[in-house]
């Protein structure tokens, strides 16, 4: 993996906070985020800077991630896709994953998935801080 700067990091964090949200939506249907801030204002800035993360990250994505294994690579866009709906849903209150899949077991499973990816890469992310 490329040297990672500040703002790397913070997307990173960020991006995963998101993905994690996601998990609890999809695996216990609890929004951790509304549950501590409520569902005006402030979440909605949350969710924005979550997908401003994202789509910063996606840019950054092949330079940064490039030397990554393909299940990490997974991982990261899965993150980033999450993280993007988030913004979505910050900006514009539009959800694009139930907007594009109507299909409440697919919406599911898509949650389900970035919410995994966001526990793989914490622990991913854990593993190499400590072996440096």
């Amino acid at each position: 993996m490329a040297k990672m700067n500040k703002l790397d990091i913070l997307s990173i964090i960020l991006i995963i906070i998101g993905g994690i949200n996601w998990g609890l939506i999809g695996f216990k249907n609890y929004n951790l985020v509304s549950s501590l801030v409520g569902t005006g204002i402030l979440a909605s800035a949350i969710y924005t800077f979550v997908g401003i993360a994202g789509v910063y990250s996606a840019f950054r994505f092949f330079k940064v991630f490039k030397n990554m294994d393909w299940y990490e690579n997974i991982m990261v866009i899965l993150l980033i896709i999450g993280a993007i709906n988030w913004g979505f849903i910050g900006l514009v209150g539009l959800n694009l994953v139930t907007a594009i899949f109507s299909n409440a077991l697919i919406v599911k499973i898509i949650y389900d998935a970035v919410g995994i990816s966001a526990i793989g890469s914490c622990i991913i992310f854990l593993m190499n801080w400590l072996n440096k």
